[in-house]
């Protein structure tokens, strides 16, 4: 059985020439450290205007930067849901009776529009394109909708046959997510069964297959290129840098494939992600940013948080929040600013995050830099005040050593002196003096005074622990229990 190795950072691009857009681009995304780090806005949203959310599993934003999220209201996905064929074993309990997609203001967290009850079963994806068109994916129906600006009770456009799940390129197995370019052409991630993503164009023909895996040698041989998924669970579309990216959920890493010829270009993976990489977003601002939350894993192994990457060479500049995620699944950023909204699914939240003003964001692992990190926070007021104190003791015992030495052998020859002169230090003609034997009869006359005598020294401190590193192991809810673990 073949699996993808994790390396402990790997960043690859396919071969070729830079267009002079790209190189452009390259230089602008240095502006990325102008920003600053992301930090959590307190009583966001208003949970008493938006109500009771369930499992919320996506989240998007509209033209406007109202934030539009995607809720399973009391429908839950857990070990039962599915049965071994992916068939959806609660339907006889029908759609979900509330309204499923909520509109919220971003300043307020205020509810502004709902709509989407007795049609869904069990939501994933949200994206909103261009024109403010609704775009959801419900992986028990194994389809995905079209709808209006604002919602309604018919779609659009509707994709996939409903509760029937196939490797089919009309049809789809548990579909992730949607990602729409300007021209109506989009691109629907699929999913937790055929690890594919689709392109289709505005009408819905299918145009191109990217990453696709068939149901046959995924059987029989499992996945075999380095650019071949497990779960395809988020995608994000930059169009000015002419690329759909994935987060390859299973994998832990971002796969990013040229919306021209459909080909991967390049993969993104830290050790910081993890083993489960679950939502990425885009955003064109500061030269390109990619925004990513991992998940967690059983038992616990890596910090569940957020990603602020640079897209070009896809470093991480910042990470977030800290400990406050358990169980997140999907991401937005705004176009206009730079707030970031993240969504979980249990506990059942929606998360707002905005810059704080005081710490830039620096390139993390790059040895040369002088900014902070989270690995290497900025210096208190106490260190830097212990710095300067060490810096001027070392100049203080310099200083000393050159005045005090000399005065030493002054005082020495003075005190030679002084002692010849008072007769106590006396020559005996059969044998010269020296200082060394006047050091010995100085020591026998004066041996009772105690000035050579031997005294204890300092007795040995002895030094026990008294921290001790904990490491308490803690449970975490994981998400979709048909998730793929091994290949």
């Amino acid at each position: 059985t073949n699996t993808v190795v994790r390396e402990q950072h790997q960043t690859t691009e396919a071969s070729g020439k830079q267009t002079e857009e790209e190189q452009s681009s390259s230089e602008d995304s240095t502006e990325a450290s102008q920003a600053t780090e992301l930090r959590l806005v307190q009583g966001w949203p208003d949970e008493s205007s938006v109500g009771h959310l369930g499992q919320v599993a996506g989240v998007g934003m509209d033209s406007s930067g109202n934030v539009v999220i995607f809720h399973r209201g009391d429908h839950v996905w857990d070990a039962w849901t599915f049965d071994s064929e992916k068939q959806y074993k609660d339907r006889a309990k029908g759609p979900i009776s509330t309204n499923t997609v909520i509109t919220l203001n971003p300043q307020t967290g205020k509810s502004i529009h709902q709509w989407g009850k007795d049609f869904f079963y069990l939501p994933h994806g949200l994206t909103l394109d261009h024109q403010d068109n609704v775009w959801v994916t419900d992986v028990a129906m194994h389809q995905v909708f079209k709808f209006p600006p604002r919602g309604g009770d018919k779609p659009l456009l509707t994709l996939g046959e409903k509760f029937v799940p196939d490797w089919s390129t009309d049809h789809f197995c548990q579909p992730t997510d949607v990602a729409v370019e300007k021209s109506g052409d989009f691109y629907v991630s699929d999913g937790y069964c055929n690890s594919r993503v689709l392109k289709f164009d505005k009408t819905g023909k299918l145009l191109a297959v990217l990453g696709e895996v068939s149901h046959k040698r995924h059987a029989e041989h499992g996945f075999s290129l380095a650019t071949q998924m497990v779960i395809p669970h988020s995608l994000a579309l930059a169009e000015d840098r002419k690329q759909v990216c994935t987060a390859d959920r299973e994998n832990g890493r971002v796969v990013c494939f040229n919306t021209e010829t459909g080909k991967p270009v390049r993969t993104i993976q830290h050790p910081e992600f993890g083993k489960r990489l679950f939502a990425i977003s885009y955003s064109p601002a500061q030269g390109g940013l990619l925004h990513a939350v991992n998940g967690p894993t059983d038992p616990p192994q890596t910090p569940v948080q957020g990603f602020t990457m640079t897209f070009d060479d896809g470093e991480i500049i910042d990470t977030w929040p800290e400990k406050a995620f358990q169980n997140p699944h999907d991401v937005t950023c705004a176009s206009h600013n730079s707030a970031v909204y993240v969504v979980e699914i249990g506990p059942n939240k929606v998360w707002k995050l905005e810059p704080s003003k005081d710490q830039p964001w620096v390139k993390k692992g790059d040895g040369s830099s002088h900014g902070s990190t989270a690995d290497n926070p900025p210096p208190t007021l106490l260190q830097e005040i212990g710095g300067n104190l060490r810096e001027d003791l070392s100049t203080t015992l310099i200083i000393a050593t050159v005045l005090v030495v000399p005065l030493i052998i002054v005082v020495i020859i003075a005190a030679v002196v002084r002692c010849r002169a008072s007769g106590n230090l006396r020559f005996d003609k059969r044998k010269k003096s020296t200082l060394k034997s006047w050091m010995n009869g100085y020591k026998e006359k004066h041996q009772n005074g105690g000035l050579f005598t031997n005294k204890k020294g300092f007795q040995r401190v002895k030094t026990e622990d008294s921290d001790h590193e904990e490491d308490p192991l803690t449970d975490s809810e994981v998400e979709e229990y048909n998730a793929v673990r091994s290949v």
